[in-house]
């Protein structure tokens, strides 16, 4: 993991995600799920991120104050097995894609027939139905509460043993 990097106002950087992209739509991509937002699961909607790209490898950072304090409440919400949040999760983990697999059962085969116009428009929804179906939240941020929750329940274990 890169060490937290500060900028010129004083502010930590962490590392908070790291993915082999081939493409710059890739980048794209990445930096739109951060966008991801259900309120039901994480009602703060974080976006403070910076995305580098060199040499195929794009990193995430957000401030790393900010990153665990969003960390550490969300991972409250799951500890105090908050009822809307386990039951929204559960939706989450149990979906299924069926709208963009009728959206991909109807994608036309030859790209080359549709002007430019309805070439753009299908590439447009093409990305976002995509974000949409496979992240419906920014699940990078459900990761990072989890492990904090996590550790937080080791700690009591591993007390009540000794």
């Amino acid at each position: 993991m890169l060490r937290p990097k500060k900028n010129k106002k004083g502010i930590k950087w962490l590392r908070i995600n790291m993915r082999n992209i081939t493409h710059l739509l890739g980048v794209e991509f990445l930096h739109d799920l951060y966008n991801r937002h259900l309120p039901q699961i994480n009602s703060i909607r974080f976006r403070n991120t910076i995305i580098t790209w060199k040499d195929k490898v794009a990193n995430s950072f957000a401030p790393e104050e900010e990153w665990q304090l969003l960390g550490k409440w969300l991972s409250e919400k799951f500890l105090r097995l908050d009822p809307i949040l386990i039951r929204e999760v559960k939706k989450l983990v149990n979906r299924k894609p069926i709208f963009l697999e009728n959206f991909l059962k109807q994608f036309p085969r030859n790209l080359n027939l549709l002007s430019n116009i309805e070439l753009g428009l299908l590439l447009i929804d093409l990305h976002y139905f995509v974000l949409g179906e496979l992240y419906p939240v920014n699940l990078v941020q459900l990761e990072h509460s989890l492990s904090i929750a996590i550790r937080e329940i080791l700690k009591k274990y591993i007390k009540k043993r000794k």
